[in-house]
């Protein structure tokens, strides 16, 4: 049966005989066989030529094969070693492998062994290219943008804080990118290739938002027909970020307290104690020194979560950021829709700058799409989205009286721009607004918000 892959392979070692032996065995399989016979030449090829896997002979006069190992293994650590001798001992294998080979064959050589080793050598190189494509489309899709003084800070301010265990608490407003900023942590800390486990506490009903942490067994409340895991055992191993953590009820902060002191914790329904390890960062658009002092929020909580404390700034106070955000999301978007890259318009480019953008990036972000969208069929971008971009400030606040009508007031108009944006897809709604689609329309249903072109 013919294989599967096509690769390329280097055979290096100084008895002719022996190369063409391995040569045959590969190239009947539809390998392509390259031979030589000195390390020197060896180092050429693999420079020049494009080599999926090599065999090197460990004896070898001139540069020997483990001097020519340990070359390769610099330079071109993805590729797969074998070492293969007709002198093998085990230590001289432990000690190829230690060195970087991916395994050691002995000689006389078997045909089988050789192929099986030089498949599963080129699986794993596989694999591991395909981690490394999956990881670098991870950090494109969390990449956060910004050239201001204070956004550089932050950078340095992950960059220190990612490859420790601390925990880390994030503020600032809504939309300011806090979910980024934790995964930013997760992504360059050694727990990537891990699980990033995000729960947002807002969006979860009380009366759900512990066993969605905790997970239950069979049985544990009616409904329960089949047991299930929380995400803070999802997290085992990796990061959870819970997002407004200022919104867990009293009862759940006490809870929390202590799985977060012992890293132990039982499914609802269970006495089995589980042990986890895993690091936490939490986020919050609310003040939690005053949620403390008005007794919303434990402070020994709130020193549990917080070695470290990052916070965002609005996007208000970093608009050197907005021209080089407004690029980065045009590209995002006309890519995604299948539309050639847009250039915008200046003039529009100063109003956005003029702006104070309430909702954050996150609005920008909105903007930014219905933008590519209006102007789908345009090279550059002149027409601006119907959206007061001359005011710096919601119009009608002066007839607000209350802090409660100020907070329905802004929620309603984001929450109806963000349903225009995607033309009233509920779900997609609650995808950007980050929470989910029972919530929304309990929202949409208290802030009498109805789409118009349905009546």
């Amino acid at each position: 049966m013919e294989d599967q892959y096509k690769a390329s392979v280097l055979v290096v070692d100084d008895e002719p005989k022996i190369c063409r032996i391995i040569s045959d065995i590969l190239s009947f399989r539809g390998y392509r066989v390259v031979q030589v016979f000195n390390g020197k030449e060896a180092i050429k090829i693999v420079e020049s030529d494009n080599i999926d896997v090599v065999l090197v002979d460990v004896m070898m006069p001139g540069m020997s094969g483990m001097e020519l190992l340990d070359i390769l293994v610099k330079l071109y650590p993805e590729t797969p070693i074998i070492m293969i001798s007709a002198y093998g001992t085990i230590k001289m294998a432990v000690e190829a492998i230690r060195q970087g080979a991916y395994d050691f064959i002995e000689k006389p050589l078997d045909a089988d062994r050789i192929l099986i080793t030089v498949k599963n050598s080129l699986d794993k190189r596989n694999l591991t290219l395909k981690t490394r494509q999956l990881q670098e489309e991870v950090l494109d899709q969390y990449k956060m943008v910004g050239n201001s003084a204070i956004m550089r800070e932050i950078f340095k301010q992950i960059e220190m804080i990612a490859p420790t265990p601390s925990k880390v608490l994030i503020t600032g407003e809504s939309g300011t990118g806090k979910e980024l900023v934790a995964q930013a942590i997760h992504n360059i800390s050694p727990r990537f290739g891990n699980a990033f486990v995000k729960i947002n506490c807002a969006a979860i009903p009380d009366s759900l938002i512990e066993s969605e942490l905790f997970g239950y067994e069979k049985g544990a409340f009616t409904g329960a027909r089949h047991s299930k895991k929380g995400k803070i055992e999802m997290a085992n191993k990796g990061t959870l970020f819970l997002d407004e953590i200022g919104d867990l009820k009293p009862d759940m902060q006490a809870k929390l307290l202590r799985m977060i002191e012992t890293q132990e914790f039982e499914r609802l329904g269970s006495l089995k104690t589980i042990k986890v390890d895993f690091r936490l960062i939490t986020a919050t658009n609310k003040d939690l020194k005053r949620e403390m002092a008005r007794g919303k929020f434990r402070e020994d909580l709130y020193y549990r979560i917080k070695n470290v404390e990052i916070h965002l700034p609005p996007l208000r106070k970093r608009k050197e950021d907005i021209t080089l955000l407004v690029e980065y999301f045009m590209e995002e978007f006309c890519d995604e829709y299948n539309f050639p890259l847009k250039k915008i318009h200046s003039e529009i480019i100063e109003k956005l700058i003029a702006y104070d953008w309430p909702g954050n990036i996150r609005e920008l972000k909105n903007y930014v799409e219905n933008l590519v969208i209006y102007n789908s069929e345009n090279q550059g971008i002149h027409q601006i989205v119907p959206f007061n971009m001359q005011q710096t400030s919601t119009p009608g606040i002066s007839s607000l009286q209350t802090l409660k009508q100020a907070r329905d007031y802004y929620e309603k108009e984001y929450i109806i721009k963000v349903l225009n944006t995607v033309q009233w897809n509920v779900t997609k709604a609650a995808r950007i607004l980050g929470v989910n689609r029972t919530y929304l329309h309990k929202k949409m249903s208290k802030l009498s918000i109805y789409n118009e072109s349905e009546k």
